[in-house]
């Protein structure tokens, strides 16, 4: 499912690959008949950000993972364990302003690689409501296309689409332009429709990787009124994908700590509904790439067309140990700067300490954009600071990625 929502704005509107097909991919049996989670415990809690709201925090579970040297069912990472499911007991008829996602122990305190634990993902889907229209499209070349949807298709040995020649040191655009006026404007044209209408893929409400990050989908300090709706009938999704690097079995459990506004009288008019959306460092096709190892590089995507007036909010990094930030530039102009924030493990590998990312510096402003604006976004990786992350089934290491995740609330007044 990693693959499906990563690729289904970058990927699938450009390719013309099925958008639902790649969901199908990860869900698996996922469906309106599966049996709904209810939560072991749910806490009421004193709202921080938002004082008007309501705040609760629900835990599910426990979902056991594998010894690190036993068998795995995860796709994206030989060690890991994937476990698919529908959550019961949140609000409805709500706006959830903000969400806090973790895996977590029995009590709901977070794990992390000081229990061994490394979550690879977690996605969280309302299956009932329509992904809308992507506000960005990605200007890619013909070539790119083709080589876009073959990686696609093939995927590499880590079930991820590879791409290890993506925009190193330096930033020029020229590559991603296209050879010929009339193949331009055809590509801009399809990438167009495509911003233009809705794909059936579920509703996102976060994806998210090992940083401890929380998901906003309103902005704090702001008379804009933003938030992610949830209706009655809503249906909850949620895969999380999980590495245990210990050699005995584990429970584990999945919390959201979420602040929400109740609507029992139905769906305010004066709120924006957002949806996140997303822009990779290669928005023509191939997610992973393998940064060198002897110097700083710095990956820069192709150019992404804004196609909706509206404002991004909440940006939030995915990248994998060894990056250094990611940095969002609209119309040439820095707007966001994420640095990744390292803990070190309590365990070493191999004999070696090592650290992971565990969170980001925020940038917490909304960014207004309009329809044509062109936006571009680097990333710094360096080896030579910060290792990748090993594997634990063939002692090799994980591969790097840059990806910008963010909540877009589309204006009304167009």
């Amino acid at each position: 499912m990693f693959l499906a929502v990563l690729t289904f704005t970058a990927i699938a509107s450009a390719l013309a690959v099925p958008s639902t097909e790649l969901v199908e991919r990860q869900l698996g049996s996922q469906s309106a008949n599966q049996t709904i989670l209810q939560p072991v415990t749910t806490k009421k809690l004193t709202s921080i950000t938002f004082p008007q709201s309501v705040r609760e925090k629900l835990i599910w579970g426990p979902f056991k993972l594998s010894a690190a040297n036993g068998k795995h069912n995860g796709q994206l990472d030989k060690g890991s364990d994937t476990f698919n499911t529908i959550l019961g007991g949140l609000c409805s008829d709500c706006y959830i302003l903000k969400a806090d996602y973790n895996i977590a122990d029995k009590e709901g305190t977070r794990l992390t690689l000081n229990e061994g634990v490394y979550l690879h993902h977690a996605i969280v889907m309302d299956t009932s409501q329509t992904q809308p229209g992507m506000p960005l499209t990605a200007v890619c070349s013909a070539k790119e296309l083709a080589d876009g949807a073959a990686a696609l298709a093939k995927g590499s040995s880590n079930g991820m689409a590879s791409s290890s020649g993506m925009g190193m040191s330096g930033h020029s655009h020229s590559r991603r332009s296209v050879s010929s006026p009339n193949t331009q404007a055809m590509i801009h044209q399809k990438r167009q429709s495509g911003a233009a209408n809705s794909f059936p893929v579920p509703a996102t409400l976060i994806t998210k990787g090992n940083e401890d990050k929380i998901a906003y989908y309103a902005a704090p300090n702001s008379t804009l009124k933003t938030g992610f709706w949830l209706g009655k009938g809503q249906h909850v999704a949620t895969t999380i994908d999980a590495v245990n690097y210990r050699n005995e079995t584990k429970d584990m459990y999945f919390t959201i700590d979420y602040e929400y506004t109740p609507f029992p009288q139905g769906k305010p008019k004066d709120h924006l509904d957002v949806a996140m959306s997303i822009m990779s460092s290669n928005g023509c096709g191939g997610l992973a790439f393998h940064p060198p190892k002897d110097k700083s590089v710095t990956y820069t995507s192709n150019q992404w067309d804004v196609a909706i007036d509206g404002y991004m909010l909440n940006i939030l990094p995915h990248l994998h140990d060894g990056a250094v930030d990611l940095q969002i530039l609209v119309n040439g102009k820095s707007t966001c700067r994420s640095q990744a924030i390292y803990t070190p493990s309590a365990d070493k590998f191999d004999g070696k300490q090592w650290e992971s990312i565990t969170g980001y510096t925020t940038c917490d402003k909304p960014i207004q954009v309009k329809k044509g604006d062109k936006i571009f976004m680097t990333s710094e990786y360096d080896l030579t600071k910060h290792n990748l992350r090993p594997t634990t089934q063939d002692h090799g290491e994980a591969e790097g990625m840059a990806v910008a995740f963010f909540q877009f609330a589309r204006d009304n007044k167009q």
